[in-house]
């Protein structure tokens, strides 16, 4: 009877131990692709920032008339352009 206990007890431990390491490998491979999420996140936040330095530098001086269809392109790019950057924030 007692080794009976003990077996069940054993083979629970066991049971109880590869759940704990399988789940423990699991998480640590959801927090690796969370970390690589992250990273590509940030790029391209930084790719979008660059995009509004750039397309600042190119109107500075406001050469593209919103008469013509060039200037209508690209205000309707800009207005894309500063919808991003409301939600990714300024630079």
């Amino acid at each position: 009877m007692e080794y009976g206990i003990i077996a069940t007890l054993g083979t629970s431990l066991i049971v109880c131990m590869y759940i704990i390491w399988n789940t423990m490998r699991k998480l640590e491979s959801a927090e690796d692709l969370v970390d690589e999420l992250t990273q590509e996140q940030f790029s391209t936040i930084n790719r979008l920032k660059t995009t509004f330095n750039n397309l600042r530098t190119i109107d500075a001086k406001g050469g593209f008339e919103a008469d013509d269809e060039i200037g209508q392109t690209f205000s309707a790019i800009k207005d894309e352009i500063e919808k991003l950057e409301g939600i990714y924030g300024k630079s």
